[in-house]
């Protein structure tokens, strides 16, 4: 899975969507998303086999 900083991901760990802020070989630094859509004060740790799915961007064109 490519998954870049900035991406909105699911963990199979943590409840609600997550903001990838920084993203290493094993472990990705997310925020989690408030109600609003922003991304929120709160940060957690993902490791990538626990990433249950990416949302998709679609272009803007």
């Amino acid at each position: 899975m490519d998954i870049r900083a900035g991406d909105r991901i699911s963990s199979r760990r943590h409840k609600g969507e997550l903001v990838v802020a920084v993203c290493g070989r094993r472990v990705l630094v997310c925020r989690k998303v408030k109600k609003d859509g922003s991304p929120g004060d709160q940060e957690v740790l993902v490791r990538r086999d626990e990433v249950a799915c990416v949302r998709v961007r679609l272009p803007l064109a």
